[in-house]
């Protein structure tokens, strides 16, 4: 027996031996360190709050202090750490830690995206990257709008959180109203510059190039400052897209048809009403020369029938056939912008844009049955409308930092109604922008500008205001400063002064301001502040209607 239990004795104290001597000898080691430096791989700057994490132990790792330096601290053996930053490519390096020792590394982190003329893919009519941003904004990529095969802009502007579309008008944060087409509370742009039409100030969404998308952004919240008048409740940017590296051309054509309703009795139609329509775009570089043409043709039966007189009701306004209640659109959209060869950082060039359009506006029904489907008599209008705009532009960055932007449009709107309501309307707009970085003052940035807006409209049912031809002119001044403080914390002021005159006779002067602040708590984690004010002066048409 004394013997089994010695036999057995004497192995299990060996291994207990064992046991005890690793862990005393893996406890008595010293921890390593990586250490090192991440900076930006272009511009050779530190990228202050960058994250290195251990890939095995998330909970272990640092961030990059105002030099970029970091250190962590870990167990010897070879580890495996992830390096992370907001708008730059992530990296992994594999490094062996020695105890007591030191590793030492200097990272460089590329960004996602570099473009040919070293501008930044931005956001908001000052150019400024999104996460740097002191408003809410949401954005809308040109892949969303064609996966959704957009054939009018208004549905791809439903789907932004926060902006509901309400019988063709912009609602942002329920913060609106509702006019019937006639005087938006929020801005609509196109390449940085408004597309409200003169008299109404309504924004007719099919004159929205879907083609040539690049993005749309949305800003929600009062931003008459940022977009001028309008924007009481937000601003939308339409922003086209200019030839990458690679010619591109699309072609997409889409076909569909309307079920029957339910009740088979509201079926006004005897033939197929069917949808269909194409896109076309084609944008490449010609040396210097960056061209970008796109066309659209959409065809629509429409649902919608023509006013059916009852026993009891003659239509005498509204005499239309079911042929005249089709919509019909053709669109044709070009961008032209030229890179000079001597002066580098010097562009300008021409965008245009024009549409015709036959469409249709129902105000009633004709009965809950039936007729549920068919205007009312006399309640529906034909629309017979041409569009187009003329962009001339031109932009020169300076190496040192110095940004000129002259912006300029002409757009002109002939709207042909069936009620005697037709109305004509010339708009001349310009935009120069004076944009300044001071990056020895912690990138402190100035922007200055002054815009022009006049509108010449002629219309009979503006006769209200003792004449049928009536003027609207509108200049105004903005400024915005902004400061960055240890690259965390970004403060911004602005303010714009509004001169309005109506007619010779009628004016306005109205100052307004706006402050927003931005303060970076983490990693793609933004803590946003701002308080602006909305401006709107009244449209020709709600005056003199």
């Amino acid at each position: 027996m004394k013997k089994i239990l010695a036999s057995c004795f004497l192995p299990a104290l060996s291994i207990l031996f064992i046991v005890c001597f690793t862990a005393g000898s893996a406890l008595g080691q010293e921890p390593g360190f990586f250490k090192g430096t991440i900076t930006d791989i272009e511009s050779g700057d530190p990228l202050i709050g960058a994250n290195v994490i251990l890939k095995s132990d998330p909970t272990i790792g640092a961030a990059a202090d105002l030099d970029g330096r970091f250190t962590v601290s870990v167990r010897p053996g070879t580890h495996t750490f992830m390096i992370h930053y907001t708008g730059m490519t992530s990296d992994t390096i594999t490094v062996r830690i020695i105890s007591g020792q030191s590793v030492n590394r200097n990272i460089e982190l590329k960004p996602f995206i570099s473009d040919l003329d070293g501008i930044e893919i931005t956001v908001g009519k000052y150019d400024k990257k999104f996460e740097e941003l002191s408003v809410s904004m949401e954005v809308i990529n040109a892949d969303l709008i064609e996966d959704k095969n957009t054939r009018n802009i208004e549905t791809a502007l439903d789907m932004a959180p926060g902006l509901n579309m309400l019988g063709g008008e912009a609602q942002i944060r329920g913060g609106s109203g509702f006019a019937f087409g006639v005087g938006s509370k929020v801005a609509v742009l196109i390449d940085g510059l408004p597309i409200l039409t003169g008299d109404a100030g309504r924004a007719i969404w099919d004159f929205v190039p879907t083609e040539n998308i690049d993005q749309i952004e949305v800003i929600k919240g009062a931003s008459s400052v940022l977009t001028g008048a309008n924007a009481l409740s937000g601003a939308i940017y339409s922003r086209n897209a200019y030839p990458k590296l690679k010619p591109l051309t699309k072609v997409i054509a889409y076909s569909g048809f309307y079920s029957s309703p339910e009740d088979k009795a509201a079926r006004w139609w005897t033939g197929f009403p069917y949808i269909a329509g194409v896109n076309f775009l084609h944008s490449r570089m010609v040396g210097n020369l960056d061209v970008v043409v796109g066309a659209n043709l959409a065809f629509d039966h429409s649902y919608l029938g023509p006013p059916q007189p009852g026993p009891y009701v003659i239509d005498t306004v509204s005499n239309f056939t079911n042929r005249d209640m089709r919509h019909q659109r053709a669109r044709l959209n070009f961008n032209l912008r030229y890179r000079s060869k001597k002066k580098q950082g010097l562009n300008w060039g021409i965008n245009g844009n024009f549409m015709k359009n036959n469409t249709n506006m129902v105000l009633a029904w004709l009965d809950d049955t039936s007729g549920f489907y068919r205007s009312y008599p006399g309640a529906a209008i034909l629309q017979n409308m041409t569009m187009f705009y003329l962009d001339p532009f031109f932009n020169y960055y300076t190496q040192t930092g110095v940004r000129h932007t002259l912006k300029t449009r002409f757009f002109f709107t002939d709207n042909q109604m069936s009620n005697n309501q037709s109305s004509r309307s010339k708009v001349f707009i310009a935009d120069y922008q004076f944009r300044k970085v001071y990056e020895y003052l912690s990138g402190f940035e100035f922007i200055g500008g002054l815009y022009s807006h006049y509108t010449n409209s002629d219309a009979t049912m503006y006769g209200g205001s003792g004449s049928p031809h009536n003027t609207l002119y509108n200049f105004s001044a903005y400024t915005e400063v902004e400061s960055n403080f240890f690259k965390i914390v970004r403060v911004n002021f602005g303010a714009r002064l509004e001169y309005y005159m109506l007619n010779d006779s009628i004016r306005d002067v109205k100052p307004i301001f706006r402050v927003g602040a931005n303060l970076k708590l983490y990693q793609e984690t933004y803590l946003r502040a701002s308080y602006g004010q909305g401006y709107r002066y009244p449209t020709i048409a709600e005056r003199f209607i």
